[in-house]
């Protein structure tokens, strides 16, 4: 009967639609900002301005995510996928493979980490040589006068005009 009609007996199907469901599916929260997902922040401006983004500030919500790309997650709303793009400041991580983004990610932070040591041991050095300076300028500024002082330099000052 297929052959005969022209057609198949397989179901017609939207390659888009089969494309999303294959997708691994995760939750997380949708904030004013977008959608925080390993390390990167998805956008999507008309979805958090209308009506329904609105009402899902604060939510967990469940998304896709292709594996392979970071470029794009959707977020799955009542059976369908709105599209969330990579923020523009991660715009370096664009067409990457995850594996790839988490390499850069780790590298980026361990740089963040050095330069963040380097700087707290500039602060410390910096810190250690005013320190110096202030205590080599005038070590008796920083001395109390006691009783005693004042009672021995009126002594001196005496004798020299006598």
């Amino acid at each position: 009967y297929y052959a005969a009609a022209g057609k198949s007996a397989l179901l017609e199907l939207n390659p888009q639609e089969v494309y999303y469901m294959s997708l691994p599916r995760k939750t997380c929260k949708l904030t004013r900002k977008g959608i925080s997902h390993d390390h990167l922040l998805y956008v999507n401006g008309g979805f958090l301005t209308s009506e329904t983004g609105q009402r899902q500030i604060g939510q967990k919500v469940s998304i896709a995510y292709d594996g392979q790309s970071v470029g794009e997650i959707y977020l799955v709303l009542d059976g369908s996928y709105v599209p969330f793009r990579l923020a523009p400041q991660y715009a370096a991580y664009d067409g990457a493979a995850r594996a790839e983004s988490e390499l850069y990610w780790k590298a980026d932070r361990r740089h963040k980490r050095d330069y963040q040591k380097l700087e707290d041991e500039g602060r410390v050095e910096l810190l250690q040589k005013l320190t110096a300076i202030r205590d080599e300028a005038r070590p008796e500024a920083d001395r109390r006068q006691t009783g005693a002082d004042i009672k021995a330099h009126r002594t001196q000052e005496r004798r020299k005009h006598q």
